[in-house]
């Protein structure tokens, strides 16, 4: 814009220096007008009328530079442009915000440590505060600040939005209408404008037979141990900082957090429909609905409904059944003495058969309920032809009504599982087993329903389903 402006207004000096008359000439963005003054011959000077004059005849009426005016006439600055008028650009507004003051980037990855173990006591799967802790701030908006251009015309500057008050529970408003504060110690969760803070049953200390069985709507946080023979349940997370012991159920609605391990002896459960992180699991049954980071799994009966990672340079899958719908990524899988491993990825046929059948069920319904409709639009006709009253003699109406609602609660149900089993078909898509270091004898490896067994020492390689096969390739 200003090498424009410079060309045009050379081209406006030429024009000055060979007519002989003074120019106010307006940039090609409006915001500045430029004054070129030829020498006159005569002994005369130039006075601030003509100049006014001259910006009449253009228009500039806004943002005059009188200091720049009186310098060309006290001066006598000749044959050069000057600025003598100047716009102001428009400032835009900056809508409101909110300032969170907890912390939103809690961890959730272990730290892998220089002896390649993996330390699980620096994660958290919530964000917590305090009763009374600050835990929002609103910024006002700040209005914008209009513009003109050397003609007067207003530029107009961005308005800015004010948010409305937070939605939510478990906080108040503070008097100044700006700050919130938090009503009770508790988890903390955001989801567009609505900030959740529900309570947290929290042990500092061991979990035994004393503290008996937990049950708990919210997040369950225990600083020590779990001992033999308790049930805990999580409606949200469930986090345990010391050692599970045998005997165990552990049922959790969001994440489980095991940062010491479990020791199932056989006994021992694990469910949770959100993700799980633990140092190691042993002689346990495992379902995931989420994915598993882990550094190791030993002897368990697991299955995952995303994907497998066992973290570390000494993490490794030892003895038992592990499969993961995604895939699975793991150090090591066996070992020397060759104990029987099963490790799968995929999906088993059964999942496909199951699909297939209620999609084909939902064809069969949906037409069924076509036709009760057809019969109940039928059988008002009738009504309306015989000039019968449609409240009497309905009987056969609210059967074909209870008909109906029998196969739309049916059709939902389908749909809903039709919905659950496509997920994991579409996560199953591409399912692989890597190993990054040792694969030993005695391990079997199954994608889908295809099966190998591994029958000599193998390092730095993945498993991978090809058309009816499974084929072992090295990692680049």
């Amino acid at each position: 814009m200003q090498l424009e402006n410079k060309k045009h207004l050379w081209g406006i000096f030429m024009v000055s220096q060979e007519n002989g008359k003074p120019i106010v000439q307006i940039g090609t963005d409006g915001m500045t007008a430029y004054l070129i003054l030829p020498r006159k011959t005569e002994e005369t000077e130039y006075t601030r009328d003509e100049i006014d004059h001259l910006l009449i005849e253009k228009g500039v009426t806004t943002g005059i530079v009188e200091e720049n005016i009186n310098k060309i006439l006290t001066e006598k600055i000749f044959n050069r442009e000057m600025i003598i008028a100047q716009g102001k650009e428009a400032t835009d507004g900056q809508d409101g915000w909110y300032e969170y003051k907890f912390n939103r980037e809690f961890s959730r990855k272990p730290e892998v440590l220089p002896d390649g173990t993996v330390n699980y006591w620096n994660m958290s799967v919530l964000a917590t505060v305090m009763a009374g802790q600050e835990i929002v701030l609103y910024h006002a908006a700040i209005q914008g600040i209009d513009g003109f251009n050397v003609k007067g015309v207003v530029r107009q500057g961005k308005r800015a939005k004010e948010l409305g008050p937070l939605k939510g529970k478990g906080f108040v408003r503070g008097e100044d209408g700006l700050t919130y504060l938090s009503q009770i110690d508790g988890r903390i969760e955001i989801s567009g404008d609505k900030v959740t803070i529900s309570p947290i049953y929290e042990i500092f200390g061991d979990a035994d037979l004393k503290v008996g069985n937990i049950d708990f709507r919210g997040d369950v946080i225990i600083h020590g141990s779990v001992k033999v023979g308790l049930s805990i349940k999580a409606g949200g997370t469930l986090t345990i900082d010391g050692i599970v012991e045998s005997a165990v159920i552990l049922i959790a609605g969001k994440d489980i957090l095991l940062k010491s391990g479990m020791m199932g002896d056989s006994r021992a459960t694990v469910t949770t429909k959100g993700n799980l992180f633990c140092k190691f699991i042993e002689y346990s049954q495992v379902t995931v609905g989420g994915f598993i980071e882990a550094e190791a799994l030993l002897s368990c009966d697991v299955e995952c409904g995303d994907k497998i990672m066992v973290k570390g340079t000494k993490g490794r899958i030892l003895g038992g059944r592990v499969r993961a719908v995604s895939g699975v990524d793991t150090n090591s899988i066996g070992n020397v003495r060759e104990v029987s491993t099963l490790v799968a990825a995929g999906i088993e046929e059964d999942i496909y058969r199951r699909l297939k059948l209620l999609e084909q069920k939902q064809v069969m319904t949906e037409k069924k309920i076509q036709m009760i409709e057809e019969a109940i639009t039928e059988y008002e006709n009738k009504m309306d032809m015989l000039k019968l009253n449609p409240r009497e003699n309905n009987t056969t109406k609210m059967n074909l009504l209870r008909e109906k609602i029998q196969e739309s609660a049916t059709l939902s149900k389908d749909k809903l599982e039709i919905e659950e089993l496509t997920q994991l078909v579409m996560k199953s898509q591409d399912a692989k087993i890597t190993i990054f270091h040792k694969v030993y004898p005695g391990v079997m490896v199954m994608i889908d329903d295809q099966t190998v067994m591994v029958r000599e020492l193998q390092e730095n390689v993945y498993f991978e389903k090809v058309s009816d096969h499974i084929v072992m390739k090295r990692n680049e």
